[in-house]
C-alpha cells in the first residue's frame, strides 16, 4: 500500500509557457518568481533539489511505516494526511482571496 506518492515526473508543455518541475509539481514559468527577495528565496527553497530529496525521504519513510501498520493505524494516517492537505489548501486559498487574519489587531 502506498499512502503518498509523487506526481508524475513528465508533463506536456503549456501552450502559453514552459513548465518548470519542482518536487512533484509543475509550475508555469509565468507564475514563478517574485520581485521581493524574501519571497524569491522561499520559492527557490521549494524548487531546489535539496527540498525534493527531503520530500522523497519523507514519502519513503511514510510508505515504509504504512507497509507494517495495521488497518486502524493506516486509516489514522490517511485521516491525518487529509487534514494536513485541507489545511494546506485553506492556506493557499486564503492567500488567493487575499484574506486577512480575522484576529488582526487583538492583543
Amino acid at each position: 500500500m502506498v499512502l503518498v506518492s509523487a506526481l508524475p515526473k513528465t508533463s506536456t508543455r503549456s501552450p502559453d509557457s514552459a513548465l518548470t518541475r519542482g518536487p512533484g509539481v509543475m509550475i508555469p514559468d509565468r507564475f514563478r518568481g517574485s520581485a521581493a527577495a524574501t519571497y524569491q528565496a522561499w520559492i527557490d527553497a521549494y524548487v531546489s533539489p535539496g527540498y525534493a530529496g527531503a520530500v522523497a525521504a519523507v514519502v519513503a519513510m511514510v510508505n515504509a511505516v504504512a507497509l507494517t501498520a495495521d488497518a486502524a493505524t493506516r486509516e489514522r494516517m490517511h485521516a491525518q494526511f487529509r487534514r494536513s492537505a485541507r489545511y494546506e489548501w485553506m492556506l493557499w486559498y486564503a492567500a488567493y482571496r487575499r484574506q486577512t487574519w480575522p484576529l488582526a489587531g487583538l492583543p
